[in-house]
C-alpha cells in the first residue's frame, strides 16, 4: 500500500460471524474464516457479555442466534487474516460490554 487508506476500496462485511440469517442462525468463526479466505479486509463482531457476566460472546443481540466465544473468533482471524491478501485486516466491534469486559477485550487483542 502506497496511498492513504481512504484511497482504497475495502472489502467489508456485516455480521461477519453469522452462519445464515440474523434472527435464528448460529454464530461461528467459520463464516469469518471463509470470508478472510475470499480476501475480506473488515470483520464486524457484535460483543455481548455472557450470562455470568465474566466472558465475552459474539452474537446478534436481542435475537435467537447461538453465540460463539470472542476468543475463538480472534484466534481464527489471527490464523487466517493473511491467507488471501497481505493487506491489513480491520476488526470492528459493536460493543455492548461493561468497562471490565471492555478491558478484557483490550487484553485479548493485544
Amino acid at each position: 500500500m502506497t496511498a492513504p487508506l481512504s484511497y482504497y476500496f475495502i472489502y467489508t462485511d456485516h455480521n461477519s460471524y453469522l452462519t445464515e440469517n440474523q434472527i435464528s442462525s448460529d454464530c461461528s468463526d467459520v463464516p469469518i474464516i471463509k470470508a478472510l479466505k475470499r480476501g475480506l479486509r473488515v470483520v464486524e463482531l457484535d460483543l455481548w457479555p455472557s450470562s455470568t457476566k465474566d466472558d465475552v460472546l459474539v452474537l446478534h443481540g436481542w435475537t435467537l442466534t447461538t453465540p460463539v466465544e470472542l476468543i475463538k473468533c480472534l484466534i481464527s482471524i489471527k490464523e487466517h487474516a493473511f491467507s488471501a491478501s497481505s493487506y491489513p485486516v480491520i476488526i470492528t466491534f459493536e460493543d455492548h460490554l461493561t468497562p471490565d469486559l471492555q478491558a478484557k477485550v483490550a487484553q485479548m487483542v493485544m
